[in-house]
């Protein structure tokens, strides 16, 4: 099994693997290009799917691309960060505010083992109808179910029930919708 299959199944891997790294530059060149330029359509030939109703603002950063996943009727404000070593799927009609960041990677505790450049990553889906506000951090494993608005500046360590408002670091529910 090679790095990335290994990357996408939530098993330790080594994030300087040549195919990773190629993948990664491949995706970071049509990222610079659209953040230049505003040309959307470069993305398609990256994403693993993205669509003309996907509204990004630049500038965004996305690590890899082909792991993320775009609904119909999604909008990403200014300064989004994606760090797709696992899947990140974003459900339809979500709406993504300034300078959120999705991380899906992690590193061991042991520095050693960090030196070696391992890395684990989990997926992140977010249902459909969500709002997440402005700096929030979304991070690997979180599945943010329909509904649901995450408060500026939050950190989302956990699964996120439907319909529910919840904010903080580390995010807790303040109330139901």
């Amino acid at each position: 099994m090679d790095s990335f299959e290994s990357m996408l199944k939530g098993e330790w891997y080594l994030s300087n693997d040549a195919k990773l790294i190629a993948l990664r530059e491949k995706a970071h060149e049509a990222i610079k290009i659209f953040n230049e330029k505003g040309d959307q359509s470069r993305l398609k030939g990256i994403m693993g799917q993205i669509d003309d109703s996907v509204e990004l603002t630049a500038p965004i950063f996305i690590d890899y691309g082909c792991n993320t996943y775009f609904g119909q009727n999604v909008y990403l404000n200014t300064g989004v960060t994606i760090l797709d070593s696992n899947v990140v799927k974003i459900g339809d009609n979500v709406l993504i505010g300034p300078n959120v960041g999705f991380y899906t990677p992690s590193h061991p505790l042991n520095a050693e083992d960090r030196r070696k450049g391992l890395e684990r990553s989990l997926p992140i889906i977010i249902e459909d109808d969500v709002w997440i506000g402005a700096s929030a951090v979304i991070l690997g494993g979180v599945t943010i179910k329909k509904g649901a608005v995450i408060g500026a500046g939050s950190v989302v360590i956990g699964d996120v029930e439907e319909n529910t408002v919840v904010a903080g670091n580390p995010a807790k529910v303040i109330k139901r919708i």
